[in-house]
């Protein structure tokens, strides 16, 4: 059983649209197609406007399959630009209502917020991280294949029995996350 069966349907290594819509982009017009700039759905919002590397802004989908949500008539999404700047975007301006996972230094943090618009909180972060690591050695080859199973990683030496079957394995992690939100 494979624990990721619908990736080849999502995301960056295929999805499933709509032919009536995406059928004269074929082959290289696909990748100039304003039709990637128009996202399809059925979810709770319909995006009105994206800037590719900057902002996303959606509004409420009325067709959306449960009734009385979602409960935001409107989200804008800012990205691009810098952690300070998006922490500064909260806490002292009061221009966005909350800033996810901030690289930033407390005290830049703290600095910020004695601007009076947000309050920062530290809580358990909702993301995964997933390490790979190759327990191969990826320098050395056997039989014509790098990464062999049959050449272990001259730093990494593992028993027989805690090898993996394929040449890398997966960690993972629950992250930490710093927000901001606005003040009440």
């Amino acid at each position: 059983m494979t624990p990721g069966w619908f990736i080849p349907f999502v995301g960056t290594n295929g999805c499933v649209i709509p032919k009536h819509i995406f059928e004269k982009d074929k082959g290289a017009a696909a990748k100039q197609s304003p039709n990637n700039l128009k996202p399809i759905g059925t979810g709770p919002y319909k995006m009105i406007e994206f800037k590719p590397g900057d902002s996303a802004v959606y509004t409420i989908n009325e067709n959306y399959r449960e009734p009385n949500k979602p409960f935001f008539d409107r989200v804008e999404v800012k990205g691009g630009g810098d952690a300070v700047s998006a922490a500064r975007a909260v806490l002292q301006t009061g221009d966005y209502d909350y800033a996810w996972n901030l690289q930033v230094e407390a005290a830049v943090l703290n600095q910020l917020q004695q601007g009076g618009k947000g309050v920062i909180k530290y809580e358990n972060g909702g993301g995964i991280e997933r390490n790979l690591i190759n327990f191969t050695d990826p320098n050395k080859e056997v039989d014509g294949e790098r990464s062999s199973l049959k050449a272990p990683h001259p730093s990494r030496p593992t028993p027989r029995s805690a090898r993996p079957t394929r040449s890398s394995a997966t960690a993972t992690r629950s992250s930490r996350a710093s927000t901001a939100r606005p003040a009440k």
